[in-house]
């Protein structure tokens, strides 16, 4: 009888520990987060499962996002249908009676605060239909501020513009996006169809996406981007700038976003100059699979094929040759093709460096004078 009145008691005691921290839990914790305490913005893992991680991060953050347009119907340089947002059959996209008719015109896509003295990123292309004098930012209390452009480039889609305002803005923080992990949730904040401040959440599906650019490195993300998306940001659950929404994908739950180590690079070169300087030295490389490899006759799986010199190039001049595969570059070492536009890119205008190539089998150095890139985008 004894044990079983102490096992009795030792069960009621189990109860009573299970029912008190089911209690507190609740008080803590809520429904959708039972037993967990919210931790401060910024601390301790991220993760998604904290209570009203993403409800805190919308009310912190909607403040630093803008609707990016025209001041009017006159202040584009063009009118299509492309402004015009259409379903996928081509069906022009009908607004609801409660939303202004000129919000359909004018609110041409997102941005985000960078800087409290009013520095705006956004896409390259929503901003280039309007004249430069008429473009203006929506802030998250509806007031519209006219907008100068700093500057544009046309090969990231990035354009920097300088919001007139007459007070300090709320500036979003720029964050590591080398720091994220595949599956990791992000949150998406934009103007989609011209319904501002729509909060959209998902995962970091890949990261280094190529589109077919020569500067691609995307975040690719399941959070719904949709049209008037374009040059919004995306967040990490600390709330930190971790990409600008820039492209929507074939199929559903596809977005992309130019990454906020490349954001920061052009901003930086925008600020300065106006324009992005870039290396040049003039070959068109493909990268190395295995049809071009089979095709070819190569037996690497790594560097970047030299497809084309162009005449009186830099490369030309330095005497790398059609077929070369280029393994190096300025010291770095060059694995596909993407590693090439990059490291040119960035090599200092003016500059000689090494180049190494593979040639018929064999290694060979050599010395090529870095050009600037021409701006034929701009």
């Amino acid at each position: 009888m004894r044990a079983l009145r102490t096992l009795a008691l030792l069960l009621l005691g189990v109860a009573l520990g299970f029912a008190v921290g089911y209690v507190a839990s609740e008080r803590l914790g809520g429904e959708a987060g039972r037993g967990q305490v919210p931790r401060p913005l910024g601390q301790g893992p991220r993760s998604a499962g904290e209570l009203g991680l993403f409800a805190e991060l919308a009310r912190r953050l909607e403040p630093t996002v803008v609707s990016v347009g025209a001041s009017s119907l006159e202040g584009l340089a063009s009118v299509d249908e492309l402004i015009i947002p259409r379903w996928g059959d081509g069906t022009p996209w009908a607004l609801p009676p409660w939303l202004e008719q000129a919000e359909r015109w004018t609110a041409l896509g997102s941005g985000v605060i960078i800087d409290p003295q009013g520095y705006v990123v956004t896409n390259a292309h929503v901003i280039e239909n309007i004249k430069p004098k008429c473009i203006v930012v929506t802030l998250a209390d509806r007031q519209r501020i006219p907008a100068k452009l700093v500057g544009s480039d046309r090969w990231t889609d990035i354009a920097l513009l300088k919001a007139q305002a007459e007070r300090r803005l709320p500036a979003a923080q720029f964050g590591d996006d080398e720091e994220l992990q595949v599956g990791e949730w992000v949150m998406a904040i934009g103007n989609p169809f011209g319904l501002g401040r729509s909060v959209t959440v998902g995962v970091v599906s890949a990261k280094a996406r190529s589109l077919g650019g020569p500067y691609d490195r995307y975040l690719q993300t399941d959070a719904a981007i949709n049209p008037g998306n374009s040059g919004g940001p995306l967040f990490d659950t600390r709330g930190k700038l971790v990409g600008i929404n820039t492209a929507i994908g074939q199929g559903e739950g596809i977005g992309f976003a130019i990454p906020s180590s490349l954001v920061r690079e052009v901003v930086e070169q925008l600020r300065a100059h106006g324009r992005v300087i870039r290396g040049f030295i003039g070959v068109v490389p493909y990268e190395i699979t295995e049809t071009v490899a089979k095709n070819r006759g190569i037996d690497v799986r790594e560097g970047a094929y030299v497809e084309r010199v162009e005449k009186n190039s830099p490369a030309d001049r330095a005497g790398i040759r059609r077929g070369d595969i280029i393994v190096e570059f300025n010291g770095r070492k060059i694995r596909h093709r993407q590693d090439l536009f990059d490291a040119v890119a960035r090599a200092p205008v003016g500059e000689t460096v090494n180049v190494v190539v593979l040639r018929n089998g064999r290694k060979e150095k050599l010395r090529v004078t870095v050009a600037r890139r021409p701006d034929v985008l701009d």
